[in-house]
């Protein structure tokens, strides 16, 4: 296909592929090796990351029962028992120096602490799903996150949905919790914690490999949909382009005659329900040398079609699930967005010139009566009728039925 581009003729391949798109099969296959992987390295990090924390969660359910023995309904002496505790078992950079009082405390000898005054610069208010209570931070890391939270005056919320496992060690008061639909509540001081199980996300292991698998069969899918597409068209874009010039040689700037003769020599060729064939409202009288007059547009086959801000009118000729053929212009002249489409569009120029540029060109496309612009699947342009022109135009490909409803209808 020769096009002039500036002062320049270039030569550009007509076949274009779905490599050209993101759901291409090539980067399908790509996709469906990168998530192979990801899930495969998930799963190994499922089974180690015990390796990464720091803290045992039954130790801790033991830590928080004894220290709620020893001091029942007292959250300074929960507090400074679980603390303390964790400074003896655990290295001290792995905690939190701050002190959780900014007072020091008193001790007596069964471990009851007096004195308790709440450090503001450590304490901060959490309000994470209508639920608010303050938190002192014990630890923090990528991993797992030690945390003093509660209210004094009560709070109620959601609980989240979160990717990580969470106990909720109670130590103080009741805390009520209720899975939807559920009609009994749990939740007690010292008993065992209420767990927040993780939600599977589509992050989890399981569910990128089974993502994996889906795309892994969809990208086979479109290997075996490209190599026989052909197959669903019954227009060949060649033979289109032939005809187009055919028409454009018989009658030069004569679109009723071009169509008309666009029209019948499908009608030869291919099924009668296949074509559409009235453009024209009133019967036309054809000349001996197939020049046709007498024509009125067809105003129930003539609708006006307004994508991308280019407004013309169009008559279908064709339409499937798979291609469409029609004939669309303006004698005033358009202008606008191509639009970016997974269907192969060929524009046969029939009367006029369009020219075409893509974003950042600063030389422009011009293709006039007798070629033909195709515009690949993915690709975006502008594209204008400078002074009116008309043109036949296929597309085939997947997304007709959209591209047809969208703007077009």
């Amino acid at each position: 296909m020769e096009v002039r581009v500036g002062s320049k003729t270039e030569t550009r391949p007509s076949q274009v592929h779905l490599t050209q798109l993101f759901v291409s099969p090539a980067r399908l296959w790509r996709l469906a090796v990168l998530v192979t992987l990801t899930s495969i390295i998930c799963m190994i990090l499922e089974r180690v990351k015990h390796n990464w924390y720091i803290f045992d969660q039954p130790q801790l359910h033991k830590l928080a029962q004894e220290a709620v023995a020893l001091h029942p309904n007292d959250g300074p002496s929960i507090f400074n028992h679980i603390y303390t505790s964790l400074q003896n078992s655990h290295p001290a950079f792995a905690l939190n120096s701050a002190p959780f009082s900014s007072m020091p405390l008193t001790i007596a000898s069964n471990g009851t602490v007096f004195g308790y005054t709440p450090n503001d610069d450590e304490w901060v208010w959490n309000n994470a799903g209508g639920a608010m209570g303050s938190m002192y931070i014990i630890h923090a890391s990528i991993t797992e996150y030690l945390i003093f939270f509660g209210t004094a005056v009560g709070t109620e919320g959601h609980s989240g949905r979160l990717t990580a496992e969470n106990y909720f060690h109670v130590v103080v008061g009741e805390q009520w919790a209720a899975k939807p639909g559920a009609l009994d509540k749990e939740g007690k001081a010292g008993t065992a914690p209420i767990k927040i199980k993780a939600s599977k996300s589509i992050f989890s292991p399981s569910r990128l490999f089974s993502l994996a698998v889906f795309v892994a069969i969809a990208s086979a899918a479109c290997m075996v949909l490209e190599r026989v597409k052909h197959n669903w068209y019954i227009f060949d874009r060649h033979e289109m382009h032939k005809l187009a010039q055919e028409a454009v040689a018989l009658h030069p700037n004569d679109a009723p005659s071009i169509f008309n003769h666009i029209v019948t020599s499908l009608q030869s060729t291919h099924p009668s329900f296949a074509i559409n064939t009235p453009f024209s409202a009133t019967p036309l009288t054809v000349a001996s040398n197939g020049s046709v007059s007498g024509y009125e547009a067809n105003d129930a086959e003539w609708v006006w079609n307004n994508a991308g801000g280019a407004m013309g009118s169009m008559f279908i000729i064709h339409a499937s699930i798979t291609e469409y053929l029609i004939f669309f212009g303006t004698p005033l002249g358009t202008e606008g967005h191509s639009g970016r489409h997974t269907a192969d569009d060929y524009f046969h120029i029939l009367v006029g010139e369009q020219w075409a540029a893509k974003a950042g060109a600063l030389g422009m496309e011009r293709y006039p009566a007798g070629s033909v612009h195709h515009l690949r699947r993915g690709t975006v342009k502008q594209y204008k009728f400078h002074e009116g022109g008309f043109a036949l135009e296929l597309a085939q490909g997947r997304e007709i039925i959209k591209n047809l409803l969208h703007g077009k209808i």
